[in-house]
């Protein structure tokens, strides 16, 4: 019996949603085998906005899932909202703290 070893390439297309910063519709995908982490960053040499995300064998759809939710206004919206209100409950028991 012969082993050979193949190797397999697979194309899709995948949907990724313009960069939040600055409305680049460019990104790149690429791969850091050291770290085991997948990037998508924007193409806008001003921007290079950066998403990260675990190194997973799917071709950057694991990654897209963060991007696409981090570069979604409705989302963005939601979670600065989320953040904002996080922050003045902070600030309410400081200030509480601060007049005993």
């Amino acid at each position: 019996m012969t082993e050979y070893e193949t190797t397999q390439q697979t194309t899709r297309k995948v949907i990724a949603l313009p960069c939040i910063r600055c409305g680049c519709t460019e990104v790149s995908f690429w791969w850091d085998k050291e770290y085991m982490m997948d990037y998508v960053t924007c193409k806008n040499p001003a921007c290079k906005h950066q998403v990260t995300g675990p190194q997973q064998d799917d071709h950057g759809a694991a990654v897209l899932k963060i991007w696409n939710p981090a570069n979604d206004p409705k989302s963005a919206l939601v979670q600065a909202k989320l953040a904002l209100s996080k922050a003045q409950a902070e600030v309410e028991r400081l200030t509480k703290l601060a007049r005993r």
